[in-house]
């Protein structure tokens, strides 16, 4: 649950963005972080053992990505909303992990590292320009003076938002597709957390 910034011991994951951008692109979005889902993919059969396990894990996962998602709505930083964006996106794999779909969430997980990886690179470049500034409300009109950072940044918000065709969109309707199974109550929150992930993305651009 740590390793993956899973909700109340997901604080380390912000405060790590202090670090060089081309750091959190790598080691917080695409490495390092994600390894607590890998290992939770690896062991899903131990999640079998205990009937109550598995329902834990998606709870905790729930939470997380709802929690997170509100958060990064909120946030003024721009690498802190793609780091509590990452935070969201870790909950949704921990659900479908705990609801019985590793493979949903390894599918995910892979998307989830390139278009991240993108968009971190991309908010380093913004920073970059800027000097330093890191504060969104006192950033815009930048797509004039940096035309190739904003198409990134767009694709990469298309991604994450799950726009169609775009590989965020097939991980996750592949995640809303399970929740879906189970009940309308956990459909709910898989829809609630996508909305918030195009809320923050619509922020970003």
């Amino acid at each position: 649950m740590t390793k993956s910034a899973q909700f109340g011991l997901h604080t380390w994951l912000p405060d790590a963005m202090e670090g060089p951008t081309p750091v959190s692109a790598l080691i917080h979005a695409a490495t390092m972080v994600t390894a607590g889902i890998l290992l939770l993919i690896k062991c899903f059969p131990l999640l079998l053992i205990h009937p109550h396990l598995a329902f834990f894990v998606a709870v905790v996962g729930a939470i997380t990505s709802v929690f997170a998602g509100t958060v990064a709505c909120c946030q003024h930083d721009i690498k802190k909303i793609i780091a509590y964006s990452t935070c969201s996106q870790l909950g949704l794999m921990f659900m479908a992990c705990g609801l019985g779909y590793p493979e949903f969430a390894f599918f995910h997980l892979i998307t989830h590292a390139f278009f991240k990886a993108l968009l971190f690179l991309s908010a380093g470049s913004v920073v970059h320009f800027v000097g330093g500034e890191q504060d969104i409300r006192k950033m815009g009109g930048l797509a004039h003076v940096m035309p190739y950072t904003n198409i990134a940044f767009f694709f990469g918000n298309l991604c994450i938002a799950g726009f169609p065709f775009y590989s965020g969109f097939y991980s996750k309707e592949l995640l809303v597709l399970g929740s879906s199974q189970f009940s309308n109550f956990v459909f709910l929150i898989c829809l609630v957390s996508t909305l918030l992930t195009a809320v923050y993305s619509c922020r970003l651009q």
